[in-house]
């Protein structure tokens, strides 16, 4: 005769089946709902790069600036903008190619534009305001072998960064407004 299992053994065997299968679910949902933050913020980062800069490239000066976050509009006048922004590698922003994101600050957005001269870098540092994405800060560096790797102070861009470095600086940035 076969001995009888206990209730208690069964039960444990049950929960520990269920804590297993509720583990690997919420794993896979985290791994998921990560992967979907990632799309969803790249999506509003498109979204609020190309609301400043596609104005831009249609000479719509004040439309684009009207898109930046407030500290920036607070900071820069509109002619100031205008005057900032009005360059070939600017106006190329919505056709640009983005590298990787970067690791060190995902505020901070590099494009890469294709001009007849060669590649310029434009670098693009994002806040979030009222749950929305918008640009904040923007930086130039024209064609060079070995660009900078950071452009913005809001991008930890410092006196060190050009340090033993012989290539062209940032141009058309941008000022902190800390």
């Amino acid at each position: 005769m076969a001995a009888a299992k206990s209730p208690g053994r069964t039960l444990r065997r049950i929960l520990s089946r269920l804590l297993g299968a509720l583990m690997l679910v919420s794993l896979v949902g985290g791994i998921g709902g990560l992967c979907y933050l990632d799309h969803h913020t790249s999506a509003a980062w498109d979204e609020a790069t190309l609301a400043v800069f596609e104005p831009v490239s249609a000479g719509e000066f004040e439309r684009a600036y009207a898109a930046l976050s407030r500290e920036r509009r607070a900071a820069m006048s509109r002619e100031a903008f205008t005057a900032l922004v009005d360059h070939p590698a600017y106006r190329g922003v919505p056709d640009a190619t983005y590298p990787d994101a970067r690791q060190d600050d995902p505020n901070c957005r590099d494009a890469v534009v294709e001009l007849e001269d060669g590649a310029w870098t434009v670098q693009i540092y994002l806040v979030q305001e009222d749950g929305q994405w918008r640009v904040h800060a923007f930086a130039l560096q024209q064609p060079t072998a070995t660009p900078l790797g950071t452009l913005l102070p809001e991008c930890r861009f410092n006196a060190g960064t050009m340090a033993g470095y012989a290539g062209p600086a940032p141009e058309r940035a941008t000022r902190p407004t800390h």
